[in-house]
């Protein structure tokens, strides 16, 4: 049941500026508290010279991660971290889903990498037009792609033990070399 899709780097290698763990279940859901989550993270990494230009950047991409997670998030906690690796951020979102939920999203995830990020953007705006009760398009991870030129990739892992959830871990990464 494992499996990978997309630009994933070394993660054990990875050496977080900031990881944070929170539990959904343990208060009510208000997709506010995503964006303070991402506020917060984002703020505290423009503090960084590296990341001081690509604040919005990091916001805006770290919001959608957290926003999937706690959507799909099978009632374990949610780890964010957040590692800088030369001139790359990696933004890791980890949660356990529902393996149902993992199979599915594993088809989208291919077809998502599989064309042209620009092209299959436009083509969800106007499919959403068209049926606005749609849901999953996809638009977040491609919106990500197409205005933050991030690299996605995403990782399942089998349940540690039985009966358990299988754990997801969802990685942008993104460039945060200062402009000339």
């Amino acid at each position: 049941m494992d499996w990978t899709i997309g630009n994933i780097p070394r993660l054990e290698t990875l050496k977080p500026e900031l990881v944070l763990t929170f539990y959904p279940q343990s208060f009510p859901l208000r997709w506010g508290l995503c964006s303070t989550t991402a506020d917060f993270c984002a703020d505290y990494l423009a503090t960084r010279e590296p990341c001081q230009t690509s604040r919005d950047a990091i916001n805006y991409v770290l919001n959608e991660l957290v926003e999937n997670a706690v959507k799909f998030s099978e009632g374990e906690a949610i780890t964010i971290t957040l590692a800088l690796t030369g001139d790359q951020l990696v933004l890791l979102v980890t949660n356990h889903v529902n393996p149902d939920t993992a199979a599915k999203l594993r088809s989208k995830l291919h077809k998502l990498l599989a064309g042209d990020p620009l092209e299959l953007l436009m083509r969800r705006v106007e499919e959403n037009a068209e049926n606005p009760d749609n849901e999953g398009s996809g638009l977040g991870f491609l919106t990500m792609m197409t205005d933050y030129e991030a690299s996605l990739g995403w990782r399942l892992t089998a349940a540690a033990q039985e009966g358990g959830q299988p754990l997801l871990s969802t990685v942008a990464s993104l460039d945060i070399t200062p402009p000339a």
